[in-house]
This record gives structure tokens, sequence and C-alpha cells, in this order.
């Protein structure tokens, strides 16, 4: 397998994160990093999938565990799955949403959608953990035309990809009218760099009165909490939302969230992905997640792929398997035929990320 240009920054690996970027190139290696939630956004990345001129394959080694620590055993070899060629999506929830946009501006013709649940706008933290705590709270410290104009000296610079890509994306943004982390004035700023760069579709959930977390039909917490695992009681499935807006409401709503299957969450070893060490100083856990749907198990079913970002404190290092079981997405995937890809930080003191944040 070949890989990628790997851009990276040397002072990151040594003091808060490496970031390893997707470049432009027949196959390559995709890595997902986290940090604090400041970093050089312009290199974030995602988990470990292979795209080839024929198509995307997903592979590593796995558990058939479901509830994991550091330590896992008994880890066995994942076979090769037939991806859907430009069937790639991403999506992620606070921190994993931000960390999407990043990716998507970024490598925006290998993505064809994103699902941005309480994020912002592109490089909106200035590559500063410091401006991204304030932003957090304070959209009106955002200039989207200063945002815009950084964007475009990337992609003119060959370190992003054409923003003229970004026309042909179906996209989603959800903020809950009670987010007390993330301000619903920050996804509105992000929504408008959206219409800036003349986003195919953009539909918004904003009416909902909800708190920080995963908004799921009738898992987690109540609507209008703020604990862990933020995974939040609306009578709403945001999971399904943003996929249909995503996939041109082409999918098939499954008859409940519950209804998939277990065993077809399997764990997957993304250190191998990552150089010795390299993994501990980018923050990344051992192990990430892939739920393989039914019809994908036979290599003769071409499937879709969409990787998910969780939030701070929703590793499994954190909560265990509890967000990857309950966010709502699963059985969507089991119902339509996507291979859901779930990356896993870790919270780490050097770098100082306590919280296990994807960097953004």
């Amino acid at each position: 397998m070949s890989s990628s240009v790997l851009h990276h920054s040397l002072c990151l690996i040594l003091f808060l994160s490496l970031l390893l970027c997707l470049r432009a190139s027949p196959n390559v290696v995709v890595v997902v990093t986290s940090s604090s939630q400041g970093g050089d956004d312009k290199q974030a990345s995602t988990g470990h999938v292979e795209v080839s001129q024929s198509g995307l394959k997903a592979s590593g080694k796995v558990s058939q565990r479901t509830q994991v620590t550091e330590g896992i055993e008994d880890v066995k070899r994942l076979e090769t799955f037939n991806i859907q060629p430009n069937s790639l999506s991403i999506s992620g929830l606070s921190s994993g949403a931000f960390l999407s946009v990043q990716f998507q501006f970024a490598h925006s013709s290998r993505v064809l959608g994103a699902g941005i649940v309480a994020g912002g706008p592109f490089y909106s933290a200035l590559g500063n953990a410091f401006t991204a705590q304030e932003i957090m709270v304070h959209p009106e410290l955002i200039s989207t035309t200063q945002l815009e104009l950084f964007a475009e000296e990337c992609a003119l610079t060959g370190e992003i990809d054409p923003l003229s890509n970004l026309r042909h994306h179906r996209v989603y943004i959800y903020s809950g009218e009670g987010d007390t982390v993330v301000h619903q004035g920050v996804s509105k700023k992000l929504e408008e760099m959206y219409h800036t760069n003349e986003v195919e579709v953009v539909r918004t959930v904003y009416n909902m009165k909800s708190e920080h977390g995963m908004p799921t039909l009738k898992q987690g917490i109540g609507c209008d909490k703020h604990f862990s695992p933020f995974i939040l009681k609306c009578n709403y499935s945001a999971s399904g939302d943003l996929l249909q807006t995503i996939y041109d409401q082409s999918l098939v709503a499954p008859n409940d969230e519950d209804n998939f299957v277990k065993e077809n969450l399997i764990v997957v070893n993304q250190k191998e992905f990552l150089p010795p060490i390299v993994g501990h100083f980018i923050g990344m856990a051992d192990n990430a997640y892939v739920y393989v749907p039914s019809g994908c198990q036979s290599k003769d079913t071409a499937c879709k792929l969409h990787v998910h970002f969780h939030g701070c404190k929703q590793s499994y290092t954190a909560i265990g398997d509890e967000y990857v079981m309950h966010n709502g997405m699963n059985a969507w995937a089991e119902r339509n035929n996507i291979i859901l890809l779930y990356p896993q930080t870790k919270a780490t003191d050097v770098p100082l990320n306590v919280y296990g944040c994807f960097d953004w």
C-alpha cells in the first residue's frame, strides 16, 4: 500500500500533536489525531482507509470484543470490504464536529458531505487552544471573512483541496437552543461559511431545546441535561437526519434505534497505523471501532463508508463502548449498508488533553 504525502509539524510532535495530512494520490493512508482544543487545523485528518482508483478499502486488526481496554488480546485480521467509490462521508460531535469541518475543507475532493453536531467554522480556533475556548461561547469573535481568506490562501498553496469542491457537498448542521458549551451562533457562523462557498445543500436544525450532546430518539440522558455520556434523549435522531441529508434522502429508516447486530461492532487496532511512540504524543488510543453491517460482510456487496468523530470525554477509554453503541447511527448503518468507522482518542497529560478531545 502506498501512502500519501505526510505533512507534519515537529513542534506539534514534541509538544501537542502530529497531524498527518491526506494528499492527492492514487492510494492513501489517512490517520486520525487528537490533542487539546487548538492545533494546526490545516493538517487535520481521519481514520485508516485505503483509497484507490477502484474504490475504498477498510482494513486492520480486530477483536470480537466490544468493551475494550488498552491491553486488548485475541486480535484477528480484518478482511477487506467492498466500498462504493465516492461514498465517503464524515460527521462528528463537539470537538469531533470541529475536526470534521477541518477534514471536509482540507480534503473536499474525497468527501461528499458532512454532518456537524455542535461544531463551527474551518480554522475557527486560529491554531490556539485558548482562542478555541473563547470562540465556543463568543461567536461574535469569529470573523468568517478572515477564515475564508485563510482557506483561500491554503487552497492556493495546495495545503488544502480547492474550495470549489465544496459546492457539490451536502451538509447537515445541528445546534441545540440550550447548548451551554458551543453557542448556537458558532454553528451559524459555519453555515455562513458554507453559503459563501456555495455548498449545494445545507440543512440546519436550530429549534431543538437540547443541551450539548448527541440527540437520539430514546437513548441517553434528558435532552436538556449536560453530563456524561452526552447522549441526549430528544425524541429526534440527529444520526438519521444527518445521514439522510448527506446521502440525498436515499436511505431507508430503521424500525428502531436498537435494530442492529451488536456483534457487528468490532474493534480495530489503530495503533498499527502510527509510527512507534507517536500514537501517545497525538493522543490516539490503541484501538478504534468499526461497525460492519450484515449486508457488508460479503465482498460481493458494495457499501458506503462513513467516519464519525466522538466528542470530548466520549472515547472508549473514558466510557467504554457506550457512545458507539447508543448514538443512534448503527441501526441506520445496518439498514442501509453503511460501514461506520469510529476513531478513538485517549486522555493524556503530555500533551495536555485531559478530556480526550480531537484536535481542531
